[in-house]
């Protein structure tokens, strides 16, 4: 196997989410195919329909989790001229 080719399958799993290579490299939490996200939204429309206002969503694990604010500082000296 070439340079060439391994770099062009690497490309092939970097863009696929149902590897773990390109599930980790999209950020995900865990592997998912197109089925899965396909089925979580049926799943949620029925449950919806069934359900109405009381019907929780399906946990979807390519969601990512909001990230903690980070607290800022301001500079102790002012970057610009005025």
């Amino acid at each position: 196997m070439g340079i060439a080719e391994a770099a062009r399958l690497m490309g092939q799993l970097l863009t696929d989410p149902s590897s773990a290579t390109g599930a980790a490299a999209a950020g995900l939490t865990e592997p998912v195919s197109l089925e899965a996200r396909v089925l979580a939204d049926l799943w949620d429309l029925v449950m919806g329909a069934a359900a109405g206002k009381k019907a929780t969503p399906y946990q979807r694990p390519w969601t990512t989790t909001p990230k903690r604010a980070t607290r800022r500082v301001k500079p102790a000296v002012r970057m610009t001229k005025d």
